[in-house]
């Protein structure tokens, strides 16, 4: 295995991060249970509160829960630096995290705006203690492709946050939105940004560590995260003009480009699995 970079001391106990793998998959079997109560009223409209709360269960429950997990225990390990107090972040941050869930798919499912009010003040609570707690580590790191790629998901991760808790404040006190891109611009962020580019900046040190293949090719890990971010940033600002002349063009080269970078990525991915020297089937890896 490649270990060059690692240092393992940096880990925090296995408690912090196990609570959030643990907890993850009961959001899971929630999203699952509604699925199977409303069945085909979930694709009559993304906009129905079974629909929103479904996805809420998936993204904030089941996979923002896991990666918060794992951020805790691998990027002290990746980027060489402490999370401090780290069980005092994770008491803060899983409560938060687990408690915002729940209170946001409740104020979609029964339509109570104070429910969805008291979700939007511990979600704000404890993804802004995770996001300053990840920005403590960043600060204090040696910089590699893998934390820069970190770095920019974690930006993406605020992005998600200011607008999510826009979208969910015009549902709770009647505020109109700015602009309706907003809720298309939610998910993008929070799909395309957090989640793509932290999978991709792990991606470039677990995939040869642990599946002993050739490294990413270096064009890909100094350009890749950058190009995502700047991408995602033009489209935003196309998609905010509400389809204005001229701007609708530059939305769909944003789009086109970051589909295709993702697919791209995939490809080498692959590629690189096709030539890997650890031959055992693990379905884990």
């Amino acid at each position: 295995m490649q270990q060059a970079g690692l240092d393992f001391k940096q880990a925090p106990p296995i408690s912090v991060p196990f609570r959030f793998f643990l907890t993850a998959p009961l959001f899971a079997l929630l999203a699952a249970a509604l699925m199977l109560w409303h069945g085909d009223d979930l694709f009559v409209s993304r906009w129905s509160p079974a629909t929103l709360a479904v996805v809420h269960l998936l993204t904030l429950g089941c996979m923002t829960m896991v990666m918060a997990g794992a951020m805790t225990q691998m990027l002290p390990v990746l980027a060489g630096a402490p999370v401090d107090r780290p069980r005092i972040v994770a008491a803060i941050v899983h409560p938060a995290l687990s408690v915002g869930t729940l209170l946001l798919v409740c104020g979609f499912l029964f339509a109570q705006p104070l429910l969805l009010k008291f979700a939007i003040a511990i979600l704000a609570l404890g993804l802004g203690v995770f996001l300053i707690a990840t920005l403590s580590i960043l600060s204090r790191t040696r910089p590699t492709v893998t934390v820069f790629a970190v770095a920019l998901a974690t930006a993406a991760l605020a992005v998600t946050l200011v607008l999510g808790l826009t979208l969910g404040a015009s549902r709770a006190w009647g505020i109109a939105l700015p602009s309706l891109s907003l809720r298309d611009l939610h998910p993008a962020w929070g799909l395309m940004g957090w989640t793509g580019l932290l999978v991709a900046g792990v991606a470039y040190q677990i995939v040869p560590m642990f599946q002993i293949t050739p490294n990413y090719p270096r064009w890909l890990t100094r350009g890749f995260a950058s190009t995502m971010f700047a991408a995602l940033t033009m489209m935003s600002i196309a998609q905010w003009q509400d389809g204005r002349m001229g701007w609708q063009w530059l939305d769909l080269l944003c789009v086109c480009l970051i589909a295709g970078a993702y697919i791209l990525f995939a490809g080498i991915t692959l590629n690189l699995q096709r030539q890997r020297r650890r031959r055992l089937a693990d379905v884990t890896l």
